[in-house]
């Protein structure tokens, strides 16, 4: 476990000034509780990749900032996911995932936002089943599938009918140089299968490298 601001030692020298905690390598076996005293800091942005927490360590670890959190990012933290939600669900408004393994942990969080999924096939049924926040925002990576079939999908049957806009990452470009005229045409004819749909809802659509 490498936090960028290290767990005190003491409550004397912790420190209520921290915004920004990040958490690396830990496993649901760290003994936190022994090595470290409670934290006791209101973080506003949580950060945390390849580490296990179980209900309990998150509850320790975040007892003081579970309410102030307004963005997190995890990446590789598996069943974590579900303890976080548990404890912080209905705070967090902005949260940003690398691989959704549990896609029941998603109904967790509550008053989201801006979600911004990495994977790039998007489950589809559990964003429409088990989304409980109103959406202004969602991030995904651009794929032929969720851009022709995916996201369509979802935007027909009126999903988050609160959503402003999507910010799309990796979108191959269609306006260069090097890019041949039947690479683009393909490129534009994918693209507006999404297009439609969205201009349809008043729907941004933010193509992001």
């Amino acid at each position: 476990m490498r936090p960028e601001h290290p767990l005190p030692c003491s409550s004397s020298t912790s420190s209520s000034q921290s915004r920004v905690f990040r958490v690396l390598h830990c496993h649901s076996s760290c003994d936190l509780v022994e090595e470290h005293s409670q934290p006791s800091f209101k973080l506003l942005t949580l950060s945390i990749s390849r580490a296990s927490l179980s209900r309990d360590q998150c509850k320790w670890l975040l007892a003081s900032s579970s309410q102030s959190i307004e963005s997190l990012k995890v990446q590789e933290v598996g069943a974590s996911l579900a303890s976080l939600a548990d404890v912080m669900g209905g705070f967090v408004k902005k949260l940003h995932i690398n691989r959704l393994h549990d896609p029941q942990a998603i109904s967790g969080f509550v008053n989201l936002q801006s979600l911004r999924i990495d994977e790039f096939d998007l489950y589809t049924d559990t964003l429409r089943d088990n989304m409980q926040s109103s959406l202004k925002t969602f991030a995904f990576n651009w794929s032929r599938k969720t851009i022709q079939h995916n996201m369509p999908v979802l935007l027909r049957c009126n999903w988050q009918p609160s959503l402003q806009s999507l910010d799309i990452y990796h979108s191959p470009t269609v306006n260069v140089e090097d890019v041949g005229d039947k690479t683009r045409q393909r490129l534009v004819a994918i693209n507006n299968h999404l297009i439609e749909p969205c201009a349809a809802r008043g729907i941004q659509i933010n193509w992001l490298l």
